[in-house]
């Protein structure tokens, strides 16, 4: 699971990017992905709605099905890469 058409993307600390959307069989997923340093800029700036092999643009962390990681995870990647989730409407 490493192809994926995103609705968003969230940027943290250590190149570390939160995406969720759908996989490339159409179930919704999420994705913790470290981006290396000469890739950010042209990935921050790729369409949200193109859909991307992310392993092509990094290392993927962590990922699973569904809207939205869970709280573990997130506390996760808080304590392991230093990433603090931004709260969209979409989770309340």
């Amino acid at each position: 699971m490493s192809y994926v058409a995103a609705i968003l993307r969230q940027e943290g600390a250590k190149g570390v990017f939160y995406i969720t959307g759908a996989d490339d069989t159409g179930l919704a997923a999420w994705f913790y992905l470290r981006v290396p340093p000469l890739k950010r800029d042209t990935f921050r700036k790729l369409p949200l709605d193109e859909k991307l092999d992310l392993t092509e643009w990094g290392q993927v962390l962590k990922s699973g099905y569904g809207r939205h990681s869970t709280q573990k995870v997130r506390d996760e990647m808080q304590t392991l890469y230093g990433f603090k989730h931004q709260t969209t409407a979409a989770e309340g």
